[in-house]
């Protein structure tokens, strides 16, 4: 009961989902202005069904077809998006992290929502599918993966930044534990069967 009381208030609120959803608009209205073939896309815990209250939200920005690399990835966040969110009455840029693995913009929206803006990082769009997939194969996966994450978040032992596993990584030890459980054995899914065409565009 106690846990079930405990997910429960972990499901974001029609006003929270409100907000995502209207963020990602906004972005996406700015990206346009760059010209024909930009996009911007969410990914992570908010698309993935494993997020939870006050989580931030994690979006890309690229055009279909170009290759980049850190370095370009990083011009078009400093060249690009950089001019467009510091004339912006919505967004605060709060931080640029350049020498990251993936270089970040790091956000605030209407002094609300924290966002992290990437440049080109299609890779986290086709795993977000991935999550998504397992999340749906029956409430309990989604419950489970939850706990455990709030768990280590308590126990202070889930944070990169920190040192620490990411909340991804613990995420995907979770579903790992889940398959090879002699009891559960949940299916292990394709990667081949998720493509680039597939990216969820809405936060859900």
């Amino acid at each position: 009961m106690q846990l079930h009381a405990l997910l429960n208030a972990t499901m974001r609120s029609d006003a929270e989902l409100f907000a995502l959803r209207q963020c990602l608009k906004d972005l996406q209205v700015m990206t346009r202005t760059l010209g024909t073939g930009w996009q911007v896309q969410s990914f992570g815990s908010t698309v993935n069904l494993f997020g939870t209250r006050h989580g931030d939200l994690d979006v890309t920005c690229f055009r279909a077809g170009k290759e980049y690399d850190g370095q370009s990835a990083v011009e078009e966040l400093r060249t690009r998006f950089v001019p467009l969110l510091q004339e912006s009455a919505a967004f605060e840029l709060v931080q640029a992290v350049w020498l990251a693995r993936v270089p970040v913009l790091k956000l605030r929206y209407k002094n609300y929502l924290d966002v992290d803006l990437t440049c080109q990082n299609t890779e986290a769009l086709l795993n977000t599918q991935l999550l998504k997939a397992y999340a749906k194969l029956h409430p309990v996966v989604r419950e489970v993966v939850v706990i455990v994450k709030l768990w280590a978040k308590a126990s202070g032992v889930c944070g990169a930044p920190e040192g620490h596993l990411s909340s991804y990584s613990i995420t995907l030890m979770v579903i790992y534990f889940l398959q090879v459980h002699s009891e559960l054995q949940m299916p292990c899914l394709p990667t081949t069967a998720f493509d680039f065409s597939g990216c969820t565009k809405e936060v859900e």
